[in-house]
């Protein structure tokens, strides 16, 4: 129907590859998850979270002006707000 109903995820390792030395990601087998979602939006740049969303939402923010969020939890200061990546 073209609507978000969540995101699928999987966790990942670092594996070397022997022959190269080159370090790759390996999925964990068994580590897929899907978070129920009405909207989500992708992190794709290097400048941090748009500071219109943090006020437009009222998020806590870090030193840095990341979205609060502690690492395996993801909620943010506002209830069902959830934030991963290079904007936590």
């Amino acid at each position: 129907s073209g609507k978000i109903a969540g995101v699928k995820t999987v966790g990942v390792r670092w594996v070397k590859d022997e022959a190269t030395g080159r370090m790759n990601f390996e999925e964990v087998e068994g580590s897929e998850k899907v978070w129920e979602a009405d909207l989500v939006l992708l992190a794709m740049g290097f400048l941090g979270p748009e500071q219109t969303l943090v006020e437009k939402l009222g998020l806590d923010v870090d030193q840095r002006s990341n979205f609060k969020a502690e690492f395996g939890e993801f909620e943010t200061s506002v209830p069902g707000v959830f934030a991963a990546g290079g904007c936590r």
